[in-house]
């Protein structure tokens, strides 16, 4: 895309913070492939949401939770949240 937000984590922070802006909403498959990337956007102050089919898979939004993202848009809210009462995750809350 020739927008530059859209190229970039980097640049979707760096616009979000001249902006003013609370944070950005960024795809998961970066994030799951590349957890630390988080850490590049909460060292600025901002928050992180992430979107895509993959917050449809309970072990991929507990992964995110346990990185760090503050919130995992879904489509599938009841199946995510019914996979996460049933725990769906490790001893320690990791996935």
């Amino acid at each position: 895309m020739a927008d530059v937000r859209c190229q970039s984590l980097q640049g979707a922070v760096r616009f979000a913070k001249q902006g003013d802006l609370l944070g950005i909403v960024a795809a998961s498959e970066p994030i799951l492939e590349a957890p630390l990337m988080v850490n590049v956007v909460k060292e600025t102050g901002l928050l992180l949401f992430t979107y895509g089919v993959l917050n449809n898979e309970v072990q991929n939004a507990v992964a995110q939770k346990y990185y760090g993202v503050d919130a995992v848009i879904v489509d599938s809210v009841l199946a995510v949240r019914k996979g996460l009462r049933e725990g769906q995750i490790g001893g320690d809350g990791s996935p």
